[in-house]
Parts: C-alpha cells; sequence; structure tokens
C-alpha cells in the first residue's frame, strides 16, 4: 500500500495544504470579549456560569463560560484562559491565576469596575490546563481546562460529566448554555446567559461537530458545556471550542472537545483513579503512566489522515478540517515531518523520497513494498500474470528505480496509445511514442537481427518498440522445427510457416544476407526494426507467409485468410475464401471473451497462430516464434523471454494482419489495467 499511499500524500502537497481548516472561516470561541446568537434569555441551569477575570480590584467582566462539576471544580476550554492572558499581555497586564473568577448568575456585565448586582463570583485558586494543549497549533485537541475554586459552591447543584460514549447521540439535539453576545456579526449582547438547542452533527475521536442554524454559540460561548438530559439529570458531554462561518462569523457550526474521552485526566486532576488495570480507554495504547487516556490518539493514523484529505476538493476548508479533527495529534505530526522531507524532492521523485526521505515515509505509511527486480524483470513478470494481484505484486518486486520506470511505460502507454483501435496500430505508437520509456525500463543491447553480436545461448530478438535484444533460446538451427511458444532459434534465424510449418527460417536485411537459403530476402511491411526472412525455394511469392501464393489468396496481408483456413464463427469475416463469412454457424459466438475461442488468446485472436505466417512467440517481442498448427486452436504464450499474458481479457480478435511486431498490444492494453502504487 506504500506507493498507493504516498500518492495521497502528493496530492494533499499539490493542494498545498495538510487539512488545516482556513483561519478565515473559524474561530476560536472566547479569545474575545463577545453568547449564545438566536437563543433565548435563560433563567436557569446556575451550574453554568461565565467566567470573569477581576484586575488590581477592578471587576472586567465575563471572558467565557464554564460549568460547575464539582462544587470546588469548574470545567472550560483551554483556549479561554491562555487566549486572556495573551489579551491582557497585549495591554501590559499579567493574568495571575487567582485573578480569574467564576460567576453563579444571569447577567454578567460590568457595572464601570464594579461586579453584578445580581449573582456570586468565587475565586479561583489554580488553573489547570491540559498539559498537551498548544496555543500555538492550528488545531488542538486538547481544548480542556479546570479550574480549582479556593472555596466552594454551595449554592447550586453541580452538572455531572458523561462517562459513556457519545456515539449514540449523533443526530440528537444537545442544550447550550453561555454568555456572550446574541449577534455574531456586531458583536453585540455579551454578558447575558443565554441558551438554545442544536444538532449534534457527527462525533469525532477527540470532538463531535455541531450544526447552526438559526440560532449558534460564538464569541464568549467557549468552554460553556453541551447538555444532554439522561433521566432527571443533565450530563455534561461537550466543551465549546471552535466555530465555522463561511460568510457570517459562527454561522455554519462549531466543534465541541468530547468530555467522555478525556474523563480520565479530569478524574485525575480532581484526584480521583486513572485508566489501568480496573479501565480501558477508548482504544489500546493509549493509558499513560500517570493515568490518563490520550484519546485523541484514537483518531485516523498518519496513512488514514492523507487518505482522508485526499478525497477532500480543492478550497474545501469544511473536508479538510473535518479530516484534521478525525485524526491524532501523532498522526498529523508524523505526516508534517514527512511533508517537510518531501518538499524537497521535485514533483514527488520516488528515487528522492527513498534517498532521503525513506524514514519519514515509513512512519507515515509503513514500509515500502520495494524489492530487487530491474524494470525488465517486472515487465516480464506482469505479462506472465494470469490471476487477480499479480500484477501489483509483481510491480512490487522492483526496486525504487525500477518501479519508476516501469510506471513511466504505464503512463505513456495509458495517455498515449491506449486508444489505438487495433493491435498493429498499438504496435506502432508504441514504437513511435513510447520508445523513450520503454529502453529507458529496458536499455536494448542493440545486437544485429541477422546474427553474430550475442552472447553463445542467445538470440538477437527485435522488440516492438523498436529495439533489439539478446534474448534465451533454444538454439535450434536453421531448417529445424521449432517452437511458437518460445525463442527457439539460433541467433540470426527467425521461427516462422511458410506452409509446412514452422521451422527456423534466416533473418535477412537483404538478399546478400540469405546464406544457407536461396535468396530472394522477404522484408516484413511496417516493422519497427527492418528485418526478414530468406524465402529461397518458395515457387511463388507469398506475402503473408501462410502457405499459399498471393495470387490464390483473397488476403495475401493476412495470415489467417487463406483457402485452407478453417471458418471461424462470430468474427463476421471470410476466413477460407469462398466469399461467404460465417458459413456453416448455428450461432455468433462472442469474439472478445479471455483465454479461448474467438478471445484474446483463442480462435481469431492473437496468438493461436491458426494458419498464421508468425502469430506466436510474440507476446511481448512478438519474435523468435512460429505459428501453431492450424487445427485446434490453442493459445501461443510468448514474450521477451517466452513469458505470456494470459489472465488478460483484451480483445484482440479484428486484428487484420499478424505481423509479429503487432503482437505486444495483447500485453500493451493489457497493462492499462494495471493498478500502479505511485506518488
Amino acid at each position: 500500500m506504500y506507493w498507493k499511499s504516498t500518492a495521497l500524500f502528493f496530492l494533499l502537497l499539490t493542494f498545498g495544504g495538510c487539512g488545516e481548516p482556513d483561519v478565515e472561516q473559524s474561530q476560536t470561541l472566547g479569545q474575545s470579549r463577545a453568547s449564545v446568537f438566536g437563543g433565548v434569555e435563560e433563567q436557569g441551569h446556575d451550574a453554568v456560569g461565565a467566567l470573569t477575570t477581576v484586575i488590581r480590584g477592578a471587576y472586567q467582566g465575563s471572558f467565557c463560560t464554564g460549568t460547575l462539576i464539582d462544587p470546588n471544580w469548574v470545567l472550560t476550554a483551554a483556549h479561554c484562559v491562555e487566549g486572556q492572558r495573551s489579551n491582557l499581555a497585549d495591554e501590559g497586564i499579567r493574568l495571575s491565576d487567582t485573578d480569574i473568577y467564576f460567576y453563579v448568575g444571569t447577567r454578567a456585565q460590568s457595572r464601570r469596575g464594579d461586579p453584578p448586582r445580581t449573582g456570586n463570583l468565587y475565586r479561583t485558586r489554580r488553573v489547570h490546563l491540559h498539559p498537551q494543549y498548544d496555543a500555538d497549533a492550528n488545531f488542538s485537541f486538547y481544548d480542556i481546562a479546570l479550574l480549582e475554586l479556593s472555596e466552594r459552591v454551595d449554592e447550586t447543584a453541580p452538572y455531572i460529566i458523561r462517562r459513556d460514549d457519545i456515539d449514540p447521540l449523533e443526530g440528537e439535539n444537545v442544550l447550550y448554555v453561555g454568555f456572550g453576545v446574541n449577534d455574531g456579526v456586531n458583536r453585540e449582547g455579551s454578558g447575558t446567559k443565554r441558551s438554545t438547542n442544536l444538532r449534534l452533527n457527527s462525533v469525532l475521536p477527540a470532538v463531535y461537530i455541531t450544526t447552526h442554524g438559526a440560532s449558534g454559540i460564538c464569541y464568549g460561548d467557549s468552554g460553556g458545556p453541551g447538555l444532554v438530559r439522561t433521566g432527571n439529570r443533565y450530563e455534561v458531554i461537550g466543551v465549546n471550542s471552535t466555530a465555522a462561518g463561511e460568510d457570517e462569523a459562527c454561522r455554519d457550526g462549531s466543534m465541541q472537545t468530547r468530555v467522555d474521552v478525556f474523563q480520565t485526566w479530569i478524574d485525575v486532576v480532581m484526584g480521583a483513579g486513572g485508566c489501568g488495570a480496573d479501565r480501558d480507554c477508548p482504544c489500546a495504547g493509549v493509558c499513560g503512566r500517570d493515568g490518563v487516556c490520550d484519546a485523541p490518539n484514537c483518531g485516523l493514523d498518519c496513512a488514514g489522515f492523507a487518505e482522508c484529505a485526499s478525497g477532500c476538493q480543492r478550497n474545501d476548508s469544511d473536508c479538510f478540517f473535518r479530516c484534521s479533527a478525525g485524526a491524532g495529534p501523532t498522526a498529523q505530526a508524523t505526516y508534517e515531518d514527512a511533508a517537510a522531507c518531501a518538499r524537497n524532492c521535485a514533483d514527488g521523485d520516488r528515487v528522492c523520497l527513498q534517498e532521503r526521505c525513506a524514514d519519514e515515509l515509513a512512519a507515515c505509511f509503513g514500509a515500502p513494498d520495494i524489492g530487487n527486480d530491474d524494470c525488465g524483470g517486472v515487465w516480464n513478470c506482469v505479462n506472465a500474470c494470469e490471476v487477480d494481484g499479480c500484477q501489483q505484486s509483481c510491480f512490487e518486486q522492483g526496486t525504487v528505480q525500477a518501479q519508476e520506470a516501469f510506471s513511466e511505460v504505464v503512463d505513456c502507454i495509458q495517455t498515449k496509445c491506449a486508444d489505438q483501435s487495433d493491435n498493429a496500430a498499438f504496435s506502432a505508437c508504441l514504437a513511435q511514442r513510447c520508445r523513450q520509456a520503454m529502453t529507458q525500463c529496458m536499455p536494448p543491447d542493440d545486437c544485429r537481427v541477422t546474427g553474430g553480436d550475442c552472447p553463445a545461448g542467445t538470440a538477437c530478438i527485435p522488440e516492438s518498440w523498436a529495439a533489439t535484444y539478446c534474448r534465451l533460446t533454444d538454439g535450434n538451427g536453421i531448417s529445424a522445427d521449432c517452437d511458437g511458444s518460445r525463442v527457439s532459434c539460433e541467433d540470426g534465424a527467425f521461427c516462422t510457416n511458410l506452409g509446412a510449418g514452422p521451422i527456423c527460417q534466416e533473418v535477412c536485411l537483404e538478399d546478400a544476407d540469405c546464406q544457407a537459403r536461396n535468396p530472394p530476402c522477404h522484408l516484413y511491411d511496417d516493422a519497427p526494426v527492418p528485418f526478414g526472412v530468406c524465402i529461397g525455394g518458395v515457387d511463388c511469392p507469398d506475402g503473408d507467409g501462410d502457405g499459399t501464393c498471393d495470387e490464390d489468396d483473397c488476403r495475401p496481408d493476412n495470415a489467417l485468410v487463406n483457402p485452407d483456413a478453417d471458418e471461424i464463427c462470430g468474427n463476421r469475416r471470410d476466413d477460407d475464401c469462398d466469399d461467404m463469412a460465417d458459413e456453416g454457424c448455428e450461432e455468433m459466438p462472442a469474439t472478445g471473451g479471455a483465454v479461448g475461442a474467438g478471445g484474446a488468446m483463442g480462435a481469431g485472436g492473437m496468438g493461436t497462430g491458426v494458419g498464421g505466417a508468425m502469430t506466436g512467440s510474440g507476446g511481448v517481442s512478438g519474435f523468435g516464434g512460429g505459428n501453431a498448427p492450424a487445427a485446434e486452436p490453442t493459445p501461443v504464450r510468448g514474450g521477451s523471454n517466452g513469458v505470456a499474458a494470459a489472465g488478460c481479457a483484451c480483445d484482440v480478435s479484428t486484428a487484420t494482419s499478424v505481423n509479429p511486431w503487432s503482437l505486444l498490444g495483447l500485453f500493451g492494453f493489457c497493462l492499462v489495467g494495471l493498478r500502479r502504487r505511485r506518488p
């Protein structure tokens, strides 16, 4: 899965982001002094109060919301405290923990430095921020805090925190209570307690998303609770953290920190027990030595985050935001490390990635699927595949360089040659437009087809992309029988059929090359590498080498069509030159199946060699073999090293010629379906 995953990774780099929300569309609630907009004034829910400050004896009014969850403890958001500290620091004022007060009442507005006439203020003794909260992060998974009060609040009963999983609440309404603006545009009406009901849209590992409409939460509501009624009591399920609005601040929705997944941190801070042998965390492996579950890391891992974000449209900040919220902080940090390294590799160069960023990418996506085969080995392996999944396995057996080169071949085939109507056209396209990619994958030996350049035990074979190679051969001599399913003739000879069955014929470029047989030299038309065979001794011209003189052959350019050929049902062609097509056929069988009659490697398709001059050992190269007997249609497997593309259901039954250089099409079209994993 490595290269597939890194493809998603580089898609994100192309987008220029890693799933962070647009700062113009997200607001951290309460960092400016501004309540539930569109809600109603609230006289109840006394356990929900305002966070206020008293600086040098002067009451400053509210800046956030909090919830009493114990007579001595208030639950709120970490960014509330850090935001207020930052705001006052800009004014040269240092905010201490004891300057923060919890207001119990309904109207927290300042009266020219005096506290409200109604309600009570309770001083904070100590602020406990979650230790992993990062005020400088674009997205914090740990936006939660506790205020330890200097004295008990006995005038109202605390609300309890939700300990059960909140997943079943998805789609339900949640009650929100807070002190803030009732006008998100003009930021008016802050300091008055209001409430509204909003829909819980989706639950993520450490947060949940709330949908806004005519009402919602906004500036000043940070730290306030999301409440659900269970029996005759309310439970706190979330702490307001962030809101978003594209056209109007806070209008679209908001995000809350889940209380249930932070319950161990709350308990440990308040002096109770945490996770351990008798208490599980939301997922395995996140219980710390301090007894606190690191629940945010139960989210998507690095590769999962990359896959999620790759499904987002460019500029879809909401989608990226959800992916970020669904991924753990460790996953995002791992991604950022990999991204920082990978930006040094232009256009996702995999060789560069492997050399410079192997550790970073492995941390995100796991160890790469890399083998030791060169590109030619990958090519041959792919073309020999007969079962699903084989091609990908072949790809992963190649080195990084081999995978890169092979991917360039497949890209060229897909973008430049896949739309060719027949195999001859496909092969011509390959030679004209993809030769560079092919020869980079498999550097040619540039041997002479007439022989003399290859080591012992090999023969020079012309390939369809206009290059020649020394391939292993059986070494059968000129005039000896040969096997059309493999490279079987000695160097300087080619397996073909001039009417008496497949035998090794001497290869030539001109008449002077014909030594073992008399001239003339018969050159094949449109061959990407010029070559032919010596046909001396033949009584009449036989252009397609099917054993029938041209004057008696209704298709002298097609070795599959001649008076001695069997009529093949269903191809609507006069195979036996009797001026009738499909005579004697009761049914019209399909012609585009896989291996078998009428299919890619069946009668009427490439590789059967029915009456052909040079079908057969071809596969990739198309050369070095002859035609199979003209009787029962049998798949002829062949290729650069005698490999085949069996298993590819490529219909080539409409081919009008079996020139050997066209046989590559059988394999090339199949390659288009290969699922490559590359960046």
